[in-house]
């Protein structure tokens, strides 16, 4: 409704408004007694426990205020269904990007967008788990991340006034825990001051195979031709689930871990076999 009306957003301003809807979304939920009290108090807080969603809105007021950066686009989707709860500039139709005459048709929602005075984007991506709040850059070239750097395209590509200078994460998974992970962010337009210094392209971090440095836009273009390029070995019948089965990433979150059978040696052989780009 504020981004709607055009009416700059303050979350301690509006502290009572959103309690009240994070109230109602408890109240709606199928759970109840014990489970639904402790929910609620993590979420809310209680005499001596700030909880989740107060400790989230004093700390973007402090990133708002020490960025200039404020929500522009919040839940915005595109090529979904045009839900009530959506942002009002949200479209219909899937965005298409295109590469060296292939086309990506991606289908999606964008948690949140955020605007300077300068028409810079920032964009973040609100996350539970505490895996992506580790992630580096290396996960976009190794095949292993490509939501943001597509995000970050799609914004592009919608709104070319507004040019794409961060990406990361709101980590939400504890309390005391809660931050801003950047993922990557283009540092010939917008210097880093969280000391994340992988993320800030480019750099000596981030090279590609023959050792150059990548650059912000480069990485995005990067993550673009890795996703079409793994559409087309799947069009194949490549059906291999990693490229770098030595690596032990995916026991940080995979939910079957524990019985995984997978063979690390024919894999290997595999991936040796698959040409990757």
């Amino acid at each position: 409704m504020l981004i709607k009306k055009k009416i700059p957003f303050v979350p301690t301003a509006y502290k009572n408004e959103i309690n009240g809807i994070a109230r109602r979304v408890f109240n709606r939920l199928p759970v109840k007694g014990f489970f639904l009290r402790l929910e609620y108090r993590n979420m809310m807080g209680s005499a001596g426990y700030p909880g989740l969603l107060p400790r989230f809105l004093e700390i973007d007021q402090q990133k708002i205020e020490e960025s200039g950066f404020s929500p522009k686009l919040v839940e915005w989707s595109f090529g979904c269904s045009l839900r009530k709860e959506k942002d009002p500039a949200s479209i219909a139709e899937p965005v298409s990007l295109v590469r060296d005459k292939e086309t990506l048709r991606l289908a999606g929602s964008i948690d949140r967008v955020d605007i300077d005075d300068l028409g810079r984007a920032l964009i973040l991506d609100y996350k539970s788990g505490a895996s992506s709040g580790s992630l580096k850059p290396d996960a976009i070239l190794k095949g292993r991340h490509f939501q943001l750097p597509l995000y970050a395209k799609i914004v592009q590509k919608q709104y070319p006034q507004n040019p794409v200078v961060w990406a990361g994460f709101y980590i939400l998974k504890k309390v005391d825990k809660v931050r801003r992970h950047p993922l990557i962010a283009n540092a010939e337009l917008y210097p880093l001051n969280e000391g994340k210094k992988e993320a800030a392209l480019p750099n000596t971090f981030v090279t590609d195979a023959e050792g150059r440095s990548l650059t912000f836009d480069e990485i995005l273009d990067y993550a673009l031709d890795n996703a079409l390029f793994q559409i087309r070995r799947l069009q194949e019948g490549a059906l291999t689930y990693t490229s770098y089965p030595a690596e032990k990433d995916c026991r940080e979150y995979c939910e079957y871990r524990r019985m995984c059978q997978k063979n690390k040696a024919k894999m290997m052989r595999i991936a040796v076999q698959a040409e990757r780009p």
